[in-house]
């Protein structure tokens, strides 16, 4: 293996360079990056021209060399490489193409009737593929009920539902079978938790094991009052509360979030509701905390079709008599459900009426 070109930068520099070098297109994936003592090496598919050039120089004392580095590793098995001969080829296409790695715990969210017998092999696979996992569950049941919490069946590994969860700096105590949590809306808790100032107050409606809230108080000195109805996530929640060292304050608040805001009153300058299935009934109690002056609400529905159009439709209809004031800033897709179903998060600005 002979030498290539890269690019040596300190490495507190190293995040920020790679993302740079991929947006401008000259990252080389088919190699690995390298540290090397203060610094690390990025391979590069070309050299650096003069117009990207100028785009680096935020980057220190960055410069391109020649060095040898290894190649990427090959990220080749598959549950279709894995299973091919073992599932009949008519079946391979239905095998899941996504899943959910929450912790050590791989979560289907559902697989075909089809592959019903082949279930256990599917878990087996997805533990080859994941070697960091120890048990692979399948939803067997729909999220709904007082609490929103699916039922699971075990498809490989360990006869486990708890494990502990790291996103984006903070650690969460799981339990599936106790509370619901989607680590796929970990970006999406990152990019609210970044609007936060310090001083704040945050009204988390519909907190969950707190993942919204211990965000929040990880990034910024705030405070996050967080409600839920269901007495394990709360439980979880404390836990969590004690495993992360936090710049802010977290309050569990145990109840039902429209009489927790009914106490609370008009404390919070900025209202989270993350119950896509359900946050339009809550709007009055999200009114009713946000300060008099107003305040930011992050609210989550489920949308169709033209999703972001209708979903914002869908909160000019329902918020009509509780603002004076509202816009909607930022309107975005967080994730699909199915096949033209969405879930749409809203940056609303409001002025309670």
């Amino acid at each position: 293996m002979g030498n290539s070109l890269c690019m040596k930068v300190r490495k507190e520099y190293g995040e920020k360079a790679r993302a740079l070098l991929s947006a401008q297109g000259i990252l080389d994936c088919q190699r690995k990056i390298k540290p090397e003592g203060m610094w690390i090496l990025i391979p590069l598919l070309r050299p650096v021209d003069a117009n990207i050039s100028g785009k680096l120089g935020c980057l220190g004392d960055a410069e391109v060399i020649e060095a040898e580095l290894p190649p990427a590793q090959s990220r080749s098995k598959t549950l279709e490489s894995i299973l091919r001969g073992s599932v009949p080829d008519g079946l391979v296409e239905l095998l899941p193409k996504s899943y959910d790695a929450i912790g050590d715990i791989i979560v289907l969210e559902s697989l075909d009737p089809q592959l019903a017998p082949y279930k256990s092999d599917v878990g087996r696979s997805l533990l080859e593929i994941n070697p960091g996992a120890k048990t692979v569950l399948l939803k067997s049941g729909k999220v709904d009920g007082k609490f929103r919490v699916p039922s699971h069946e075990l498809l490989a590994g360990e006869d486990k539902r708890a494990t502990v969860h790291q996103e984006h700096g903070i650690r969460l105590k799981v339990d599936v079978s106790k509370a619901y949590f989607s680590p796929r809306l970990g970006s999406e808790r990152r990019r609210v938790a970044g609007q936060v100032a310090d001083g704040e107050t945050i009204v988390d409606l519909f907190a969950g094991i707190g993942p919204f809230s211990l965000m929040i108080a990880k990034r910024s000195k705030a405070r996050v009052y967080s409600i839920d109805l269901n007495p394990e996530a709360i439980s979880l929640l404390k836990e969590n509360i004690s495993m992360n060292k936090l710049r802010g304050e977290v309050i569990p608040i145990l109840g039902d979030a429209a009489e927790a805001a009914e106490r609370l009153g008009r404390v919070a300058d900025r209202v989270i509701m993350n119950l896509p299935g359900s946050s339009l009934d809550f709007l009055g109690s999200a009114a009713k905390v946000l300060k008099a002056e107003g305040g930011m609400i992050h609210l989550y529905v489920f949308s169709r079709g033209d999703a972001i159009r209708e979903a914002s439709a869908q909160f000019m209809d329902a918020s009509v008599n509780l603002f004076r004031r509202r816009e909607i800033r930022i309107a975005r897709l967080v994730k699909q459900v199915a096949p033209r179903d969405w879930q749409v998060a809203l940056d609303i600005w409001a002025m309670p009426a």
